[in-house]
């Protein structure tokens, strides 16, 4: 196995705005950024999960107005 690198808070950034502002699939961001996919799915994950909670919340707002 090989050592695994923690990956940086700037790349986790260029991730998620290549995930929300584009039609990029995965492949295709890890191949723009030189980094695995393996890489790009946790990050993926969290990011889609945070952005359902923010819908949710949005929802929640919208309804009590």
């Amino acid at each position: 196995m090989g050592k695994g690198k923690d990956i940086s808070p700037h790349k986790i950034g260029q991730i998620e705005v290549y995930l929300s502002e584009t039609t990029f699939k995965q492949k295709d961001i890890a191949k723009k950024l030189n980094v695995s996919t393996q890489t790009i799915s946790p990050v993926r994950k969290k990011w889609k999960k945070r952005r359902v909670c923010w819908q949710k919340e949005l929802v929640t707002v919208g309804g009590n107005v």
